[in-house]
Protein backbone atom coordinates (compact mmCIF):
# COMPACT_ATOMS: atom_id res chain seq x y z
CA UNK A 1 0.00 0.00 0.00
CA UNK A 2 0.89 3.67 -0.08
CA UNK A 3 2.23 3.56 3.48
CA UNK A 4 5.00 1.19 2.43
CA UNK A 5 5.94 3.56 -0.39
CA UNK A 6 6.19 6.44 2.09
CA UNK A 7 8.34 4.28 4.39
CA UNK A 8 10.55 3.35 1.42
CA UNK A 9 10.95 7.06 0.64
CA UNK A 10 12.04 7.71 4.24
CA UNK A 11 14.55 4.84 4.16
CA UNK A 12 15.74 5.95 0.72
CA UNK A 13 16.29 9.48 2.01
CA UNK A 14 18.33 8.08 4.88
CA UNK A 15 20.41 6.04 2.48
CA UNK A 16 20.84 9.02 0.17
CA UNK A 17 22.08 11.26 2.99
CA UNK A 18 24.47 8.58 4.23
CA UNK A 19 25.56 6.90 1.02
CA UNK A 20 26.07 9.82 -1.34
CA UNK A 21 26.37 8.67 -4.98
CA UNK A 22 30.00 7.96 -5.83
CA UNK A 23 31.20 8.37 -2.26
CA UNK A 24 33.50 5.84 -0.67
CA UNK A 25 32.12 4.51 2.59
CA UNK A 26 34.88 3.79 5.08
CA UNK A 27 34.83 0.97 7.62
CA UNK A 28 34.01 3.31 10.52
CA UNK A 29 31.07 4.75 8.57
CA UNK A 30 29.65 1.26 7.99
CA UNK A 31 29.92 0.65 11.73
CA UNK A 32 28.11 3.96 12.36
CA UNK A 33 25.39 3.05 9.85
CA UNK A 34 24.96 -0.39 11.41
CA UNK A 35 24.79 0.98 14.95
CA UNK A 36 22.29 3.66 13.89
CA UNK A 37 20.08 1.07 12.18
CA UNK A 38 20.29 -1.19 15.24
CA UNK A 39 19.36 1.73 17.50
CA UNK A 40 16.39 2.62 15.31
CA UNK A 41 15.26 -1.01 15.23
CA UNK A 42 15.60 -1.51 18.99
CA UNK A 43 13.85 1.78 19.69
CA UNK A 44 11.00 0.73 17.40
CA UNK A 45 10.77 -2.67 19.14
CA UNK A 46 10.15 -1.03 22.50
CA UNK A 47 7.29 1.12 21.16
CA UNK A 48 4.69 -1.66 20.83
CA UNK A 49 5.69 -2.95 24.26
CA UNK A 50 5.23 0.53 25.73
CA UNK A 51 1.94 0.96 23.87
CA UNK A 52 0.63 -2.30 25.32
CA UNK A 53 1.87 -1.64 28.87
CA UNK A 54 0.96 2.05 28.78
CA UNK A 55 -2.72 1.29 29.06
CA UNK A 56 -2.25 0.27 32.69
CA UNK A 57 1.21 1.57 33.67
CA UNK A 58 2.39 5.15 33.96
CA UNK A 59 4.76 6.37 31.25
CA UNK A 60 7.05 7.68 34.00
CA UNK A 61 7.22 4.26 35.65
CA UNK A 62 7.92 2.50 32.34
CA UNK A 63 10.66 4.98 31.56
CA UNK A 64 12.16 4.60 35.05
CA UNK A 65 12.45 0.86 34.46
CA UNK A 66 13.91 1.41 30.99
CA UNK A 67 16.56 3.85 32.24
CA UNK A 68 17.33 1.74 35.34
CA UNK A 69 17.97 -1.39 33.28
CA UNK A 70 20.13 0.61 30.87
CA UNK A 71 22.15 2.04 33.77
CA UNK A 72 22.78 -1.42 35.22
CA UNK A 73 23.94 -2.68 31.81
CA UNK A 74 26.25 0.30 31.24
CA UNK A 75 27.74 0.08 34.75
CA UNK A 76 28.16 -3.69 34.40
CA UNK A 77 29.90 -3.26 31.05
CA UNK A 78 32.13 -0.53 32.45
CA UNK A 79 33.15 -2.66 35.42
CA UNK A 80 33.72 -5.76 33.27
CA UNK A 81 35.89 -3.88 30.76
CA UNK A 82 37.62 -1.67 33.34
CA UNK A 83 36.45 1.46 31.49
CA UNK A 84 34.27 2.88 34.26
CA UNK A 85 36.34 5.86 35.41
CA UNK A 86 34.69 9.07 36.54
CA UNK A 87 37.79 10.62 38.11
CA UNK A 88 38.71 12.70 35.05
CA UNK A 89 35.23 14.08 34.30
CA UNK A 90 34.98 17.86 34.59
CA UNK A 91 31.95 19.68 35.99
CA UNK A 92 30.89 20.93 32.54
CA UNK A 93 30.95 17.34 31.24
CA UNK A 94 28.71 16.21 34.10
CA UNK A 95 26.28 19.05 33.46
CA UNK A 96 26.05 18.28 29.73
CA UNK A 97 25.71 14.54 30.43
CA UNK A 98 22.98 14.99 33.03
CA UNK A 99 21.10 17.53 30.89
CA UNK A 100 21.41 15.29 27.81
CA UNK A 101 20.30 12.21 29.74
CA UNK A 102 17.29 14.06 31.14
CA UNK A 103 16.11 15.57 27.85
CA UNK A 104 16.88 12.74 25.43
CA UNK A 105 16.58 9.26 26.85
CA UNK A 106 14.34 10.24 29.76
CA UNK A 107 11.93 13.12 29.17
CA UNK A 108 11.44 12.47 25.45
CA UNK A 109 10.41 8.88 26.17
CA UNK A 110 8.13 9.88 29.05
CA UNK A 111 6.28 12.13 26.61
CA UNK A 112 6.27 9.42 23.93
CA UNK A 113 4.97 6.74 26.28
CA UNK A 114 2.21 9.05 27.53
CA UNK A 115 1.31 9.98 23.95
CA UNK A 116 0.40 6.33 23.28
CA UNK A 117 -2.62 6.73 25.54
CA UNK A 118 -4.02 9.40 23.25
CA UNK A 119 -2.48 8.74 19.86
CA UNK A 120 -1.58 5.86 17.54
CA UNK A 121 1.94 4.52 17.83
CA UNK A 122 2.50 5.05 14.11
CA UNK A 123 1.70 8.76 14.46
CA UNK A 124 4.24 9.11 17.23
CA UNK A 125 6.78 7.40 14.98
CA UNK A 126 6.05 9.92 12.22
CA UNK A 127 6.60 12.77 14.67
CA UNK A 128 9.91 11.20 15.72
CA UNK A 129 11.09 11.44 12.09
CA UNK A 130 10.69 15.22 12.36
CA UNK A 131 13.58 15.47 14.86
CA UNK A 132 15.90 16.99 12.22
CA UNK A 133 13.65 20.06 12.12
CA UNK A 134 14.88 20.76 15.65
CA UNK A 135 18.36 19.23 15.46
CA UNK A 136 19.53 21.13 12.37
CA UNK A 137 18.82 24.65 13.71
CA UNK A 138 20.31 23.64 17.09
CA UNK A 139 23.46 22.35 15.38
CA UNK A 140 23.75 25.68 13.58
CA UNK A 141 23.24 27.66 16.79
CA UNK A 142 25.52 25.56 19.00
CA UNK A 143 28.22 24.31 16.63
CA UNK A 144 27.93 26.69 13.68
CA UNK A 145 27.47 23.74 11.29
CA UNK A 146 24.86 23.32 8.61
CA UNK A 147 23.65 20.37 6.59
CA UNK A 148 24.68 20.58 2.95
CA UNK A 149 24.89 18.48 -0.19
CA UNK A 150 23.60 14.93 -0.16
CA UNK A 151 22.87 15.04 3.56
CA UNK A 152 20.51 17.96 2.99
CA UNK A 153 18.86 16.30 -0.01
CA UNK A 154 18.49 12.98 1.85
CA UNK A 155 17.06 14.75 4.89
CA UNK A 156 14.52 16.59 2.77
CA UNK A 157 13.52 13.32 1.07
CA UNK A 158 13.07 11.72 4.52
CA UNK A 159 10.93 14.63 5.70
CA UNK A 160 8.89 14.41 2.50
CA UNK A 161 8.26 10.71 3.18
CA UNK A 162 7.27 11.49 6.78
CA UNK A 163 4.82 14.16 5.64
CA UNK A 164 3.35 11.74 3.08
CA UNK A 165 2.92 9.13 5.79
CA UNK A 166 1.24 11.69 8.05
CA UNK A 167 -1.05 12.74 5.19
CA UNK A 168 -2.01 9.11 4.56
CA UNK A 169 -2.90 8.70 8.23
CA UNK A 170 -4.94 11.90 8.11
CA UNK A 171 -6.83 10.66 5.05
CA UNK A 172 -7.65 7.34 6.74
CA UNK A 173 -8.76 9.17 9.88
CA UNK A 174 -11.06 11.43 7.83
CA UNK A 175 -12.65 8.37 6.23
CA UNK A 176 -13.48 6.73 9.57
CA UNK A 177 -16.86 7.91 10.86
CA UNK A 178 -17.04 9.35 14.37
CA UNK A 179 -18.45 7.03 17.00
CA UNK A 180 -21.20 8.69 18.98
CA UNK A 181 -21.02 8.26 22.72
CA UNK A 182 -24.10 8.44 24.83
Amino acid sequence: PAEWLAIAVIVGGGALSTLAPGAMIHHAEWIGIGLSLAAAFLSAVQWPIAKHCGQHTSGSVMNFYRVSVAAVVVIGWGLATHTLNFSHARTDQWIVTILGAFLGPFLSYVFTFYSYRYWDMSRSAVVWTLQPLVAVPLALAVFGTTVTGWKLIGGLVMLGGAFCLAALHRKVEDEIPEIATE
